[in-house]
């Protein structure tokens, strides 16, 4: 983990392992905090022989209208002349370009080397952890097919609850759940599309391409060339163009589901429909965790209400669809037994995960 109020600190509270005993020990797990970039990397075998890396980042959000192309420019200069420049006074010399400042933000190497010899804490210490911060989101953002975006379930409850009381559960007290809103949800979805946007626009290499292939064609047109020649240049330039659209897919995830869906009447109902037995009113998510259908009928419900409260998911829905972004929306929760007005992972040790299982299929 980077960690820009504490450099020296490698993370070691958030390594799988030690999430693991804190779940079993404490009954709790940390978070990535605010000035905190968690990372974490898997070598996989596809088809059981072809690596493939998996990299997940985990990320508070608080950069994120940073990310684009003139911020990104920014950042790698600055760390580039921050390591040149350390490494001048400490009298080394590891050749420092911007290809290899790319290269090791993409394979996250920068992240332990930076802690370990570059975190000096001088008058430009700030900018250049906000600016390695910002690099290593980018290039690994702009490298990656697929990009999961969270919405913060709770800040989202509260929004759709002080619009619509009538849709209330019960009245609010101390002893329920409340998290920290951080993000402006409404403008983090504008942000959401933008983001996507200039992360997939093409690359140089694929630029020239184009370019060389519309020369040839209209050369070829010119000199009355034969027309199959002329199609197989112009279906092969077009299908290039074509991927300058995004070419990412992209997942929306309504955390804390289970707190939703204790706390909103229409969510509730949903359960109650669908779970096998009991008494109406205290079922939870568990009773419809096997249940294709509820959960369908649970995330296209979660959407409208989201397509209710924010006009920028409206807009961004749209502008996705318009582009032919393929976009995947679903409700997560790590505690679906989550009891009525309960605290979530109130059980020591225990994860009742909802909607995982969607989430595995889509990073596949």
């Amino acid at each position: 983990a980077l960690n820009m109020e504490r450099p020296e600190d490698g993370g070691d509270n958030m390594r799988l392992s030690n999430l693991r005993d804190d779940l079993l020990e404490k009954g709790t797990l940390p978070h990535t905090k605010i000035g905190q970039l968690s990372t974490y990397a898997f070598i996989l075998k596809k088809f059981f022989f072809i690596p493939t890396r998996w990299t997940v980042m985990d990320y508070p959000g608080e950069k994120y209208t940073d990310f684009h192309v003139r911020s990104y420019n920014k950042a790698l200069t600055v760390v580039l002349n921050r390591l040149q420049e350390i490494d001048r006074e400490n009298g080394n010399n590891r050749g420092w370009t911007e290809q290899k400042v790319v290269h090791m933000a993409k394979t996250l190497e920068l992240i332990p080397l930076v802690q370990e010899e570059y975190a000096v804490r001088d008058a430009n210490y700030i900018e250049f952890m906000e600016s390695l911060v910002i690099l290593i989101m980018y290039v690994n953002f702009r490298n990656s097919g697929k990009i999961i975006f969270l919405i913060d379930g709770n800040q989202f409850k509260n929004e759709w609850l002080d619009k619509h009381d009538e849709d209330r559960v019960f009245e609010p007290d101390e002893t329920q759940y409340s998290g920290e809103s951080t993000v402006n949800l409404n403008k983090a979805f504008g942000e959401y599309n933008r983001i996507l946007a200039e992360l997939s626009r093409v690359n140089p290499r694929k630029a020239k391409k184009i370019a060389k292939l519309q020369a040839k064609e209209e050369k070829l047109l010119e000199a009355n060339g034969k027309k199959e020649k002329i199609e197989k240049i112009s279906e092969k330039r077009q299908k290039l163009e074509n991927n300058n659209e995004i070419s990412k897919k992209a997942a929306f995830v309504v955390t804390k589901a289970d707190i939703l869906c204790q706390e909103c009447q229409s969510l509730q109902t949903i359960i109650n429909k669908h779970a096998p037995r009991g008494v109406p009113g205290t079922f939870d998510l568990s009773e419809i965790r096997e249940n294709k259908g509820a959960t369908k009928e649970l995330e296209e419900k979660l959407f409208g209400m989201l397509d209710r409260t924010y006009p920028n998911f409206r807009y961004c829905m749209a502008k996705l669809n318009k582009q032919h972004v393929p976009t995947y929306f679903i409700a997560g929760s790590l505690d679906s037994t989550t009891p009525a007005g309960g605290i979530p992972g109130e059980r020591m040790g225990e994860l009742h995960l909802f909607g995982f299982s969607s989430l595995e299929k889509f990073g596949k």
